[in-house]
């Protein structure tokens, strides 16, 4: 019995020092590859009209070739058409590795030549960590906003935008959540504090993971699965936009570990290779593999989304809310 119970006490250290190795080494793995710069952490966006707010919304956008330059066109025909004034990019901006430096050569091919059209060369892009940012150098895709002057924007890895009184947006990074303790400042507990403080009309959560999709990524784990569904609810947002998966959707809750129902768009058919899609049952109003995009329009008394694709000019798809 003496042995046993020996046996059993060297079983459990074993696992009590596997557990505090595993969180050493995440710790590390955060202070060292998770960026923690913070130039700003709310920012006001200039509008024209304090009456609609009008934006493009489209993620995974980063493979420089023709996906990418057919869906720039179709962003630049949409920013023209709608006078749309700002673009909220989804992730995995910069395919496969994320970008190296501030002045890796992919700012200029992927980003600044790209989207440097008519219409889009004055827009506003505020863009969001996809996994494959991470594979990069994240800290350079946040300081690249002060080098951009205005064009982009991603001050920190979570941030809101305020478009007078009709909209805030609340930018978030889906990969790694801020772990409270570790960091000056508990970003969840920030942005949580922010939606539930924001007296506009409506609120959007924008980050590059799908809470759930009926793709090549049905449903993550840890913070994109777990904490943020119930995020969302919480903070009585009323829409959560992201991409990941390549191709569009619409989908309703409730989620799970969620405890309310979230409209939810995907819009990762901004240039990487398409992903097969098919409805989940009981929450998808439209899927398509597609390349494209979604123009936004937000008044005090609706939410319209327009769904593109790049080889037709009229929406594929779109819903309208009404503010309850």
């Amino acid at each position: 019995m003496l042995f046993k119970n020996a046996r059993l006490t060297n079983k459990i250290a074993v696992i009590l020092l596997v557990i505090v190795c595993w969180v050493l080494a995440l710790l590390i793995y955060y202070k060292h590859v998770i960026p923690t710069a913070v130039i700003e952490r709310s920012l006001e966006h200039p509008l024209k009209d304090k009456e609609t707010v009008r934006v493009l919304i489209v993620g995974d956008t980063g493979s420089g070739d023709i996906a990418q330059k057919s869906v720039a066109q179709l962003l630049e025909t949409l920013c023209e058409k709608k006078e749309a004034e700002a673009v909220l990019l989804l992730g995995d901006n910069f395919y496969f590795e994320g970008v190296s430096s501030l002045s890796d050569p992919q700012w200029d091919s992927k980003f600044e030549e790209m989207y440097n059209t008519p219409c889009l060369k004055d827009k506003r892009f505020y863009a969001v960590l996809g996994n494959h940012d991470y594979r990069g150098a994240p800290n350079a895709q946040i300081y690249y906003t002060l080098k951009s002057d205005y064009r982009w924007n991603m001050p920190a890895r979570f941030y809101d935008v305020t478009f007078g009184s009709i909209l805030s947006v609340f930018a978030i990074d889906s990969n790694f959540p801020e772990f409270c303790g570790i960091s000056k400042l508990c970003s969840l507990d920030w942005i949580l504090k922010k939606m539930k403080e924001s007296l506009a009309h409506w609120k959007v959560v924008m980050g590059h993971h799908p809470v759930l999709s009926g793709g090549k990524y049905p449903e993550p784990k840890w913070f994109a699965g777990i904490t943020l569904p119930a995020l969302l609810c919480k903070g009585k947002a009323e829409f959560y936009i992201a991409g990941h998966d390549h191709n569009l959707q619409h989908l309703v809750g409730p989620y799970r570990n969620s405890s309310c129902s979230i409209n939810q768009l995907v819009a990762g058919g901004g240039g990487g290779e398409l992903a097969d899609v098919k409805p989940v049952e009981g929450k998808t109003k439209f899927a398509a593999k597609t390349h494209g995009a979604i123009y936004a329009e937000f008044t005090q008394s609706s939410a319209v989304f327009e769904f593109y694709n790049t080889e037709t000019e009229n929406p594929v798809y779109f819903f309208r809310q009404d503010k309850k």
